[in-house]
């Protein structure tokens, strides 16, 4: 390569010189600005993220509460059936109970009726033989 002048140097590499420190311009440009929105980006991202956890550890407690809660109920009907089925057997048992001391009653009122009977009759007998 010869060259003859630092014109034709400059013809030659100042166009492409320029366009690079063009370019370089351009990307340190474009740096500039979005460099502060990939922050602004990563900080919203995580901003979102916490929330996200934050969100996801409220329906975790509101679950476990539900499941408690859930948890006490089902004890709470257990205990109440329990608690019925005992007073059930507890009645069973007294209208077993009443169920005997009306028949001996009946029995009673029997005997009773019986002996009511045979004095009726000793009585009429009684009266016959007086004569009345």
């Amino acid at each position: 390569m010869n060259f003859e002048s630092m014109t034709e140097v400059a013809n030659i590499v100042g166009a492409p010189a320029f366009a690079v420190l063009c370019c370089f311009g351009i990307v340190g440009f474009a740096l500039y600005k979005i460099l502060p929105r990939l922050k602004t980006a990563s900080d919203g991202t995580k901003a979102i993220k916490a929330d996200r956890e934050r969100k996801q550890k409220e329906y975790a407690d509101k679950f476990a509460d539900l499941e408690k809660g859930l948890a006490a109920e089902i004890a709470a009907r257990k205990t109440l059936e329990t608690i019925m089925s005992q007073r059930l057997d507890q009645g069973d048992s007294q209208f077993k109970n009443l169920e005997r001391k009306l028949d001996d009653m009946q029995k009673s009122f029997g005997e009773i009726n019986a002996g009511v009977a045979s004095l009726g009759g000793k009585i009429e007998m009684l009266l016959k033989i007086k004569g009345v």
